[in-house]
């Protein structure tokens, strides 16, 4: 039986939108800040010692690529755009200051674009999880393979909570917190 960690056994839902959205830095893009550059490193390591072999090594050093160049501008807009407006919302809700209300159309735009890049993310991971056969190593891998494909099995676990918890908790909850706040 699979043991849950922490962060799967948390009720999302019932955070408050800042504590979720600081929960997913502090979690998710802290996770990935770390880890990008190690799967890149591993994934351009066995592409070049092995590809001749597996092919599909030199695909899935292709794909890190595009995660380690676009990924850390789709987080920093996040935190520099989104959270922070998420935590305005929030502070104006709590007090009532609805002159600081920001205009309603901005919170729309920057979720639509962070949840197109989410789906091209997710397809993305998808398309690794087939080519590493669900991210089971051949039986001749050696130990940068072996820990290669462990590495992007975790690797894509992150990113579906990731990408589920903004999707699916964080941005509509935000939306429909800002929506009420404009029928006052």
């Amino acid at each position: 039986m699979e043991t849950l960690t922490a962060s799967q056994t948390q009720d999302f839902a019932a955070m408050d939108l800042p504590e979720l959205a600081d929960f997913i830095v502090a979690t998710h893009h802290e996770y990935l800040a770390k880890n990008l550059p190690i799967l890149w490193e591993l994934a351009q390591k066995i592409a070049h010692k092995h590809a001749q072999k597996y092919p599909e090594l030199l695909e899935i050093a292709d794909m890190m690529e595009h995660f380690v160049t676009d990924l850390p501008a789709h987080l920093a807009r996040e935190e520099k755009l989104v959270f922070p407006y998420v935590h305005k919302l929030t502070e104006v809700r709590k007090h009532h200051n609805f002159d600081d209300l920001p205009p309603f159309q901005f919170l729309h735009n920057p979720i639509n674009h962070a949840e197109s890049e989410h789906d091209d993310d997710l397809l993305a991971l998808e398309k690794i999880k087939q080519l590493t056969h669900n991210f089971t190593p051949p039986e001749d891998a050696c130990e940068n393979h072996r820990l290669a494909y462990a590495k992007l099995a975790e690797f894509y676990a992150d990113m579906h909570q990731h990408i589920y918890l903004e999707n699916q908790v964080l941005f509509p909850k935000a939306i429909e917190l800002q929506k009420s706040l404009w029928l006052e």
